[in-house]
């Protein structure tokens, strides 16, 4: 018998494949066109799939080994809360606002929470991540 998964847990193992696989044009496919996605290190939203396929490629390249594991999923209609956390090194440069930062070699591990409302085809019409930045950024040695 196929085991029958809710729109949380498909939404949980897409994310997890998405954010492994290294692509940001396969991560962005999660969301609609126009999604929202704010995170605590940006001062607004993103807008559009075209720009989070750019916030991916940054990281992508920065944590070629960036995974996420997923410890709760929370579904509430629409709403999907994913409770997790990322994890990469270090090995490649990142693009900033205030530049070039060259690899530290240095891993992490982040807690995160994600809220994310689905559109009724199933794909992320708004997210919004929680974490600790002051923490992410001693971890892979940019603070001391």
């Amino acid at each position: 018998m196929d085991e029958v998964v809710g729109r949380g847990e498909q939404l949980a193992r897409t994310f997890v494949a998405a954010v492994g696989s290294g692509d940001p044009v396969r991560w962005a496919a999660m969301f609609t066109d126009d999604a929202t996605y704010a995170v605590p290190d940006l001062p607004d939203p993103l807008r559009g799939r075209d720009a989070l396929v750019a916030l991916a490629a940054t990281f992508f390249k920065a944590f070629p080994d960036m995974a996420f594991e997923v410890r709760s999923v929370i579904e509430q209609g629409d709403v999907v809360v994913l409770e997790g956390a990322t994890k990469g090194t270090f090995t490649g440069p990142m693009m900033t606002a205030d530049g070039e930062v060259p690899p530290t070699g240095k891993s992490y591990e982040a807690p995160l929470v994600a809220v994310c409302e689905l559109s009724g085809t199933g794909l992320i019409s708004a997210c919004r991540e929680y974490y600790d930045t002051a923490a992410f950024a001693t971890q892979i040695g940019l603070t001391g």
